[in-house]
């Protein structure tokens, strides 16, 4: 989206997973400008739908997520946040999930992830419309008529959105404010 159809300033995917609960959601977030926000999304969605197409995951976008991921695990694991955040819970009954072995396991567990892995976690994951949530905030004066003319977006306003059954209801995240004041969110969960 951002190289090809230069619709967006940033894209990311998070896969959300429960620490106490077995399930999840994801979370992308795109930020564009006002006026290609509805392109961006859609093109999000297309993207999303493609990867349980033909040509599905690639190897070398695998590897280059390993390296990103393996990447910021080494540079946050050198706060004081990071250690207080994946410690808490480690020794509580009722987050199984959580133990210091994710931690102590995690470089090689990212390293030893295939593309077949991915694929296998994309085909349990649903990119169909109807379960989708579109969020959409503007960090601007005024919102573009176009969104202002379309009841399916709440401009200026973040709102909580439903994720699958098997997940918690987590809260959109606040668009990014720039100093022109004209960049727009984009969020999808399912």
């Amino acid at each position: 989206m951002r190289e090809e159809k230069q619709l967006t300033y940033d894209a990311s995917f998070t896969f959300e997973g429960g620490e106490a609960i077995p399930g999840g959601y994801y979370i992308v977030s795109v930020t564009s400008s006002p006026d290609k926000v509805q392109s961006a999304i859609r093109a999000c969605k297309v993207a999303l739908q493609s990867l349980k197409g033909s040509f599905g995951v690639m190897g070398d976008s695998v590897q280059s997520a390993k390296r990103s991921i393996l990447s910021k695990f080494k540079a946050d694991s050198l706060t004081n946040k990071f250690w207080v955040e994946h410690l808490a819970g480690t020794q509580v009954d009722h987050m199984p999930f959580k133990t210091i072995k994710a931690l102590a396991d995690f470089e090689a567990v990212v390293n030893s992830v295939t593309v077949q892995d991915v694929q296998l976690l994309i085909d349990l994951m649903s990119f169909e419309e109807e379960s989708m949530t579109v969020c959409v905030g503007i960090a601007a004066p005024q919102p573009p008529a176009e969104m202002a003319a379309n009841p399916k977006i709440a401009a200026g306003t973040s709102k909580n959105a439903t994720a699958s059954p098997s997940a918690a209801q987590p809260s959109s995240p606040s668009p990014p404010q720039s100093a022109g004041g004209r960049k727009s969110t984009a969020t999808q969960l399912s």
